[in-house]
């Protein structure tokens, strides 16, 4: 099982000829781009290694693990005989403030490490893009070396240079931002960062749109459900995380301290029915009869999610949201029209948080949901 290669060129529902309204289109209508959805795979960021490289539903779907100590895992997994989709982000982008952008001068070694691995796609060791163009520019120029490197192993995964886009990125730099996508005419994969959701606005979103359709092939690392709607519009695939961390990168919030002593430990809880991942402390209160939190995944099977309150399920917890997110992003996926179910199963998602309001329960609905509905053709 491996990641559909890129084309080269815009993709097939971009803007014709560069040009752009302000407003990305999301159409899925033509065959081409019908096409292009069926074929796109949603892989498991994995969050803990050790956890996510013994679950049946992670190594069934694809696992994208990262840093030193992901390819580590990877390798063990491959040793065992696993012959499943795989590869590592080396997410050398994790150092957001460093300056000035430093050179990939391991190219050839990082793209040699990541062949014998027999990965399903290769991520360049990009580093952060600052908030300059000299910056943006060094990360591409540094990104087509690995790409080279990448070629010169014989590869036929495709290849992808990883570019971490802030909010500056997706406001006033975005205009920058995607004539540099576009000009560079190569794979990217997109890191989308941000202190909270990266995608929790309507102006986000339409950006986010805008890059991914200017790209010459597209690919989403760490994201949270937003994935499926970018892979249905553009995308040639994208991840998931499986954790809060690996959901989209932070970051630090301006003189934010941290009190410890209130930490709270309990499990992120996957509710399908409300797309998001509420903290078990959160449903502590709740009545066991509540017909939202009922989870008819291959793992629950019709039990309640509320079971999670437990911390001492945190194995199944992570079975279960993987099960359950893939059979949304594949219903969405595989629909005739991929756009309109996406905005179909949003709205029914904004329609539970209301029923929930209505007979008290506030759980805070995540902002991607509207920022979408605002995107998407009614």
């Amino acid at each position: 099982m491996g990641i559909p290669r890129p084309a080269m060129g815009i993709p097939a529902n971009a803007a014709a000829d560069g040009e752009n309204d302000g407003m990305a289109s999301v159409s899925t209508r033509t065959p081409e781009a019908k096409a292009r959805v069926r074929r796109a795979q949603l892989l498991v960021y994995a969050g803990r290694n050790e956890v996510a490289a013994r679950q049946d539903v992670h190594l069934r779907r694809g696992i994208i693990f990262h840093g030193r100590l992901g390819a580590v895992e990877a390798a063990g997994l491959r040793s065992r005989g696993f012959t499943g989709a795989l590869a590592v982000d080396p997410e050398r982008y994790t150092k957001l403030n460093e300056q000035p952008p430093r050179l990939i001068s391991d190219a050839d070694l990082c793209a040699t490490e990541q062949a014998t691995l027999g990965v399903s796609a290769y991520f360049a060791p990009s580093f952060a893009t600052q908030r300059t163009q000299a910056s943006l520019l060094s990360v591409l120029e540094d990104g087509a070396s690995f790409l080279s490197a990448v070629e010169r192993t014989g590869a036929s995964a495709p290849a992808y240079v990883s570019v971490v886009v802030t909010p500056f990125w997706l406001s006033e730099g975005l205009d920058v931002l995607e004539t540099a996508v576009r000009d560079f005419a190569r794979p990217i994969a997109f890191v989308f960062a941000a202190p909270f959701d990266p995608l929790g606005s309507q102006a986000a979103v339409e950006g986010a749109l805008r890059l991914i359709q200017a790209s010459a092939g597209a690919f989403i690392l760490r994201c949270d459900l937003s994935a499926i709607g970018l892979v249905a519009g553009g995308a040639m695939g994208g991840s998931v995380g499986a954790s809060a961390t690996t959901r989209h990168l932070g970051m630090p919030l301006r003189n934010a301290r941290r009190d410890r002593s209130s930490r709270d430990n309990s499990l992120h809880v996957f509710v399908p029915r409300l797309l998001s991942w509420p903290r078990g402390s959160t449903l502590e209160h709740l009545a066991d009869d509540l017909d939202v939190f009922v989870c008819r995944c291959g793992v629950c099977q019709g039990d309640s999610l509320l079971r999670f309150r437990e911390a001492s399920r945190a194995v199944e917890a992570e079975r279960h949201a993987v099960a359950a997110w893939a059979a949304i992003a594949d219903a969405v996926l595989g629909d005739n029209d991929p756009i309109a179910r996406w905005r179909s199963v949003l709205e029914s998602a904004d329609n539970a948080y209301g029923e929930l309001e209505a007979d008290g329960v506030a759980l805070g609905r995540p902002g991607f949901i509207r920022a979408w509905l605002s995107v998407l053709p009614a």
